[in-house]
């Protein structure tokens, strides 16, 4: 996975690393069911899959 990682993927983990590490840190419910650093590594790390797949370039462009 680590060669098919796009910029927008990067870009995309961070601030959804960073949005869901302020959100989850300041709502008490959530602090509840698991902690912000899990939470946001795992938030983080999809949108970083995600963000790449369809941002790849394909083989033939």
């Amino acid at each position: 996975m680590v060669g098919k990682t796009t910029r927008q993927g990067v870009i995309a983990g961070l601030l959804s690393g960073f949005l869901s590490t302020v959100i989850w840190a300041n709502v008490s419910l959530l602090q509840n069911i698991v902690t912000e650093r899990f939470a946001s590594f795992v938030i983080a790390f999809a949108a970083v899959i995600i963000v790449s797949m369809y941002t790849q370039k394909k083989n033939g462009d």
